[in-house]
């Protein structure tokens, strides 16, 4: 049997490769901020602002600055990413069949 070469192998990254946990990052950020977590998901949530962001109607510049003046606090590109990243844990089994799709 002839298998084909993979070329290219387009994921999810939220919800598929990596589970998300929005609480988790939402109380990172107002643990940075000194707020509470229901004060990240309002301004970031409930004002559009997220949306806004994936959507590409705003910058980064834009988007930290926004985040944090409504928190009342400076988020800078390394606080956004490190709750980003806090919230975020990989998936083993997701893993396991990139692993045996890319080794072919």
């Amino acid at each position: 049997m002839i298998v084909p070469r993979l070329d290219l192998l387009l994921l999810d990254f939220d919800g598929v490769l990596a589970r998300y946990a929005r609480p988790r990052r939402c109380a990172h950020l107002a643990a940075t901020a000194g707020c509470e977590p229901s004060r990240v998901m309002e301004v970031l949530f409930a004002s559009g602002l997220e949306t806004a962001y994936d959507g590409g109607a705003i910058t980064t510049t834009d988007y930290l600055r926004r985040l944090g003046d409504g928190l009342g606090a400076r988020i800078d590109e390394d606080a956004w990413i490190a709750a980003r990243v806090a919230a975020c844990e990989a998936d083993p089994r997701i893993q396991a069949m990139v692993d045996m799709v890319t080794a072919i």
